[in-house]
């Protein structure tokens, strides 16, 4: 995943910041491609997630509630919106609160829409995209007494903006 990390200077800042993610006060959102094809205009993934039970590279979305009992998956949901569509690919803002590790790239192999080149959870390799379409374009925090608010863009890069006619 290219774009935007986070990173505390101090302490009391990093504190403060990690209560906030898990409170969901900060604003992350993400650009993705995936295949259009189906793919609603806006939705919401409300898909629990666990490690996979063999695979450690991956997490597994439990969709099962046998899944659900199984595996004692931690809750996790993905807002996403689509932005524009072309030759069959999607580019997609999606808001993942906590953003949990591999998060939107197997909610989005859940829905039957892996991201482009994300071999990992089914998608397909395409020419000129050596990694999985996924970057971090947005953080925003409306602050407090300890940090001051802030909010910072990260471009498309062209690798991915090449997928879907950007610059």
């Amino acid at each position: 995943t290219s774009g935007l990390v986070m990173a505390a200077r101090t302490k009391v800042a990093f504190d403060v910041l990690t209560k906030a993610i898990k409170e969901e006060r900060i604003d992350k959102r993400y650009l993705l491609v995936c295949e259009a094809r189906d793919l609603p205009e806006s939705g919401t993934i409300e898909i629990p997630l666990a490690p996979h039970p063999k695979d450690r590279r991956r997490v597994l979305p439990c969709v099962h509630p046998r899944d659900v009992e199984r595996y004692e998956p931690r809750p996790a949901h993905t807002t996403y919106k689509k932005i524009s569509e072309r030759d069959g690919y999607a580019l997609v803002e999606a808001r993942a609160g906590k953003a949990m590790r591999h998060q939107i790239r197997a909610h989005f192999a859940a829905l039957e829409h892996p991201l482009v080149g994300d071999v990992l959870y089914g998608g397909k390799s395409v020419e000129g995209l050596a990694r999985h379409a996924l970057h971090a374009s947005l953080i925003s925090w409306g602050g407090d007494s300890t940090v001051p608010a802030f909010t910072v863009r990260s471009p498309l890069p062209a690798d991915i903006a090449n997928l879907v006619g950007g610059e």
